[in-house]
């Protein structure tokens, strides 16, 4: 859903952001997939959302708002993830956000580990995530084992060297001694490579987190701008999933949907989508608070 933020100017693209339901085939379960800022700095290479551009931090009512849209839907939401359009790490409203997820006499009804923090690696905020949220999952985009690509794919790798990232994992999962789940989008031809999966083995069992990080393979999401991307076969995802478990790395596979409605990962840009007002944001007529940003 393409959300228009209440008090923007009408009809800009700017005041518009996206949050995903992603419901599980089978068992119905619901996610919220949900956004931080408008739009996104980060410059990924292979994500639509970084054509935008970032116009700046969504309030602690406009984060909680996408959430609280689903569930005014009758949706039940078993999870909230971070993975919508911005760096939520960059938004300093992220902890008030959590807070008021986490706080029962709000009624969203969910705990810490139903909610997922995901980063492009901005290493300074990940202990601090840790230690304001220790009991929030938390997904680092990897994407390449190699620097020099990383940089090319992610142009943050050159603030944030891959080693200094993996260093932070560690850090996190020792502080809280939650699982990590590093993100690896498969581009065939660019990072699918026997010697990339071999670097990718590698970099995890030299990790001191090593017990305790996951690697998620993920397959690319088409995008109609930016530079064009490959999607891997569904059969060369499973060898290499194959390969990381023979290896003894804790392995999975995100499920791709949402790529015919151009909702997929990485496709979250406004362009020709249908746009809908919010709901009256938490905290006007509502019992919660917002002015706090301890996440317990």
């Amino acid at each position: 859903a393409a959300l228009r933020l209440q008090g923007g100017r009408s009809g800009a693209a700017e005041d518009v952001v996206e949050t995903v339901l992603m419901v599980r085939q089978g068992s119905g379960r619901c996610a919220a997939c949900v956004s931080s800022q408008v739009g996104c700095a980060m410059g990924c290479r292979f994500c639509e959302t970084a054509t935008m551009g970032v116009r700046r931090n969504l309030t602690v009512d406009e984060i909680v708002d996408q959430v609280l849209f689903w569930m005014l839907r009758g949706f039940p939401l078993r999870s909230v993830v971070f993975m919508g359009m911005g760096e939520p790490l960059l938004n300093p409203n992220l902890y008030s956000a959590i807070e008021l997820l986490l706080d029962m006499s709000c009624g969203f009804g969910l705990g810490p580990s139903q909610l997922t923090v995901s980063t492009v690696g901005i290493v300074p905020e990940i202990p601090k995530l840790a230690h304001r949220c220790p009991g929030v999952g938390l997904t680092v985009s990897l994407h390449s084992p190699f620097q020099e690509q990383r940089e090319e794919l992610m142009p943050i790798a050159r603030k944030y060297p891959i080693l200094e990232v993996m260093q932070a994992v560690s850090e996190h999962a020792r502080l809280t001694g939650k699982r990590v789940t590093l993100a690896y989008l498969l581009l065939e031809g660019m990072n699918t490579s026997a010697e990339h999966i071999g670097a990718l083995i590698d970099l995890v069992q030299r990790s001191t987190a090593k017990e305790r990080l996951t690697v998620n393979l993920l397959r690319y999401s088409p995008t109609s701008r930016g530079p064009a991307f490959r999607r891997l076969p569904a059969e060369e995802l499973h060898a290499i999933y194959v390969r990381l478990l023979q290896a003894g790395i804790f392995c999975t596979t995100r499920f791709s949907s949402g790529l015919d409605i151009h909702a997929g990962c990485g496709q979250l840009a406004i362009g020709g989508k249908s746009v809908t007002t919010t709901a009256s944001p938490v905290g006007k007529g509502s019992p919660c608070k917002t002015d706090t940003a301890a996440c317990g």
